[in-house]
C-alpha cells in the first residue's frame, strides 16, 4: 500500500493503474496492486518464453536459421530492398543475443520505413523553417501526427 497515491506505468508509458492513498477506497488499492503483479508476471513470462525460444534456435547446429532470416528479409515486401542486408545483419545480430548491434542497425532502418511508408501515403515527412531551411520531422511528431492513425491504424 502507497502512504501517498501513485501510477503503474507500462513500459510504453501508458498508466496501467492507479494507486489510491492510503485514505481512499481499500478495494481500489488491492486492484491497482493485483494489476501491477499481474503486469510484472506477464512480462517476466513473456520475455523467458522470448529468451529460451531465441537461444533454441541460435544454438541450432546447421544454422539454417541465419538462411530462413535472410529468406524472409530478402523476400518481404516490407523491407526496402536498398537495406534489406542491413535489417538481415539487425536481425541476425538480435538472435545471436548482439542487442547493442540490432539497435544501432534496426532502429534507424525502422525510422526509415516509417518515413517512406507515411510519404507514400503523403503525409508531410518535413517542415520548411522560417529561413526557407527544409527540416525532417522528427520520428515523436510524425507518429503524433492525426494521419499516422490512418496510415498504420489505431494503435499508434
Amino acid at each position: 500500500m502507497a502512504l501517498l497515491g501513485a501510477k503503474i506505468v507500462t513500459a510504453e508509458g501508458n498508466v496501467a493503474a492507479n494507486v489510491p492513498a492510503v485514505t481512499e477506497d481499500e478495494a481500489a488499492k488491492i486492484q491497482a496492486m493485483v494489476v501491477q503483479a499481474y503486469t510484472m508476471r506477464q512480462n517476466l513470462a513473456g520475455a523467458t518464453v522470448l529468451e529460451v525460444a531465441r537461444r533454441i534456435i541460435r544454438d541450432r547446429a546447421d544454422g539454417s536459421w541465419q538462411s530462413a532470416i535472410r529468406e524472409f528479409v530478402h523476400r518481404n515486401s516490407f523491407v526496402p530492398e536498398d537495406r534489406r542486408d542491413i535489417f538481415e545483419r539487425a536481425v541476425i545480430a538480435g538472435f545471436a543475443g548482439d542487442r547493442v548491434l540490432l539497435a544501432h542497425l534496426a532502429i534507424p532502418q525502422i525510422e526509415h520505413l516509417l518515413r517512406v511508408i507515411f510519404r507514400d501515403a503523403e503525409l508531410l515527412i518535413t517542415t520548411m523553417t522560417a529561413e526557407g531551411v527544409q527540416e525532417e520531422r522528427d520520428l515523436n511528431r510524425l507518429l503524433t501526427d492525426e494521419g499516422a492513425k490512418s496510415v498504420l491504424g489505431k494503435t499508434c
